[in-house]
């Protein structure tokens, strides 16, 4: 059964929303008020008070704070989350700084999490004014530094709750909320879009294929009976080392050859023998004594020595036909190794079974021996211009196969008659894990000069009701929906024309979840333990 990807996040955010999150010490929707999607954003203003959102190389760091007041204790909520895997950071040393508006530095710290991912330092101020909050996370002997912005620290907490609510009403109730205790719940991701090199491209049909010498067929070197190697049973799929012993052969008989005129063979070469033998021992003497030519003495041993060869073969004809007959006896035997590295794919021929000379046994592919052929169309032909590399799916696959140009082998100088493409072939290594030789599938062939364009991840794209749109996160807890116009597709990630702007961060992994949040009565935001 195929399940949408909407109903499988449904189901999903339906359990996470069915447990608990630890009871708030207050409300916070946090809101972002920011329209430009910069690094730094400070202040924002929510119903409870105040955050900041800063996306670092490695690290994005979210606050939550309320107003900060003179010579108040108050908490500091401070989420850290890991951008390669969207995951909280569960250990590290966290410092807020203080700085600027003529005073002296402040600094706190909290050396441990409440929980994973969240830091709650307690803010003392000393100074009143305006003043620059950064936030410093020091994990080993490495560290980097958030800044959030400006903010006033005022002189008195009525103060900081009037200056509050006078600029609430211009942002509150925009985006949607989805808390980041929710999102680390569910496979969840963001990237950035970025402004940098498209390239066009050209579809095209293709095929992976085993290259040259990548796959071996291993036949029989001559007539006989496979034997057991001494090894495990070989079945297909096992994988085989150069070297490695496969089979044992033994020499067949001559055709027509059974063990009743093999021992009349062998009686008849010692009757001969005897003969020879009574007729060299007779002249020996009479040579000796000059009674015959010692010719004739010649003749005779040489009579003897042919009859012994004759015996010595009729009797190793003998011992072949005996050996072939019993699977795993000892005689003379031919052992046949495997030629190359590889896995076995077809076994043809099993220990106890008779071969011919020729025939087929077993064939072994070296699954690192693939290339992709791209067929492109007659019609598309004018296009190559300059190949600069090429991507496809396997069937069946999200995942996004990359070749660069250096992994170009051959473009062909003739079209295939059959078909009307000319093949363009690819090399693949070791790391496209997954693909098999005779895999069909959709190519895109990148061709003519890139061009400077904002891109995202294919993946960030959600079809709504027709419309692609995106799901932009404008601060660590609130996102807004998007629509975009697209243009080119290169590999993973797609041209974005207009909707979003080079440096804005959009949900790249499972951003059905922020389409269901956005269907929900209320922001799926509330209840952290600040």
């Amino acid at each position: 059964m195929t399940h949408h990807p909407l109903l499988l996040t449904a189901i999903l955010l339906g359990f996470i929303l069915s447990t608990s999150c630890k009871p708030a010490a207050h409300d916070d929707e946090h809101s972002h008020g920011d329209e430009h999607g910069h690094d730094d954003h400070g202040p924002e203003h929510a119903q409870g008070g105040l955050s900041a959102t800063h996306w670092g190389e490695t690290l994005q760091v979210y606050a939550a704070f309320e107003p900060l007041v003179l010579n108040r204790a108050q908490r500091f909520a401070v989420h850290l989350t890991r951008l390669d895997t969207h995951e909280q950071l569960t250990r590290a040393s966290v410092s807020v700084v203080l700085s600027g508006g003529g005073q002296p530095e402040e600094r706190f710290v909290s050396d441990a999490p409440t929980e994973a991912g969240l830091f709650v330092p307690t803010l003392t101020p000393r100074h009143a004014g305006k003043r620059a909050i950064s936030v410093e996370v020091t994990l080993g002997e490495s560290s980097s530094l958030a800044p959030l912005g400006e903010f006033i620290v005022f002189s008195s907490e009525a103060g900081g709750q009037a200056a509050l609510r006078a600029s609430q009403g211009e942002h509150q109730g925009e985006g949607i909320g989805f808390a980041l205790e929710r999102q680390w719940a569910v496979p969840f991701k963001v990237a950035r879009a970025t402004l940098g090199p498209v390239r066009p491209s050209i579809p095209a049909f293709a095929h992976v294929q085993l290259t040259p010498g990548s796959s071996v067929t291993i036949t029989a070197p001559f007539d006989g009976r496979l034997l057991a190697s001494g090894r495990d049973p070989l079945s297909v799929g096992t994988s085989i080392t150069k070297g490695e012993l496969l089979f044992v052969l033994s020499a067949a008989p001559s055709e027509g050859a059974n063990t009743a005129s093999l021992d009349q063979d062998v009686d008849r070469a010692a009757i001969d023998v005897a003969a020879a033998r009574r007729e060299v021992d007779r002249l020996t003497p009479l040579v000796e004594q000059g009674v015959v030519a010692s010719r004739r003495l010649d003749v005779a041993q040489s009579e003897l020595a042919g009859a012994l060869a004759m015996q010595r073969g009729a009797s190793r004809r003998r011992t072949n036909l005996n050996q072939s007959q019993r699977v795993g006896g000892r005689g003379e035997r031919v052992e046949i190794p495997a030629p190359i590295d590889g896995t076995l794919a077809r076994l043809i021929a099993t220990p106890g079974t008779w071969v011919a000379k020729g025939q087929p046994l077993a064939q072994l592919i070296d699954g690192q021996g693939l290339w992709l052929e791209i067929g492109v169309p007659e019609s598309k032909l004018g296009q190559l211009e300059q190949i600069s590399g090429a991507w496809f799916s396997p069937v069946g696959s999200e995942r996004v196969v990359e070749l660069g140009r250096e992994a170009l082998i051959s473009v062909a100088t003739e079209l295939d008659p059959d078909t009307r493409t000319l093949p363009v072939r690819f090399r693949l290594g070791p790391k496209h894990i997954g693909l098999v030789a005779g895999m069909m599938t959709q190519a895109r062939l990148a061709t003519g000069a890139p061009r400077e364009a904002v891109s995202i991840p294919v993946s960030a794209l959600v079809d709504d009701s027709g419309v692609d749109v995106v799901y932009v996160q404008r601060d660590g807890e609130r996102f807004e929906r998007r629509p975009v116009r697209l243009g080119i597709r290169d590999g993973s990630h797609v041209e974005v024309v207009s909707g979003v702007e080079d440096g804005e961060w959009v949900v790249a992994k499972n951003p059905y979840v922020i389409k269901l949040a956005s269907m929900s009565t209320e922001s799926i935001g509330h209840g952290h333990a600040h």
